[in-house]
């Protein structure tokens, strides 16, 4: 078969692997569905998820650093006079 065309067999009865042509529509109507909800409302709160995570380092970083830069230098404001 060098023409790439597949052949399905039908059994007598007009079933396809046994399940007549609505019941196969439904199940893929069915999949679809469950693809287009996965899509709508899982994908969107698994990247909110990994932004906040995000965030929070980048927010644990910047108190790191400022708490080490604020700790370590001289506070120029002591020695002011009144």
């Amino acid at each position: 078969m060098s023409g790439g065309v597949v052949l399905v067999l039908l059994e007598t009865s007009g079933q396809l692997f046994g399940l007549d042509y609505q019941m196969l529509f439904d199940v893929a109507i069915s999949a679809i569905n469950i693809i287009i909800l996965l899509l709508f409302f899982v994908a969107p709160i698994t990247i909110i998820i990994i932004l906040i995570r995000k965030l929070i380092k980048y927010l644990d970083a910047k108190t790191k650093y400022y708490e080490n830069n604020v700790n370590n230098t001289n506070h120029s404001l002591d020695d002011r006079q009144d």
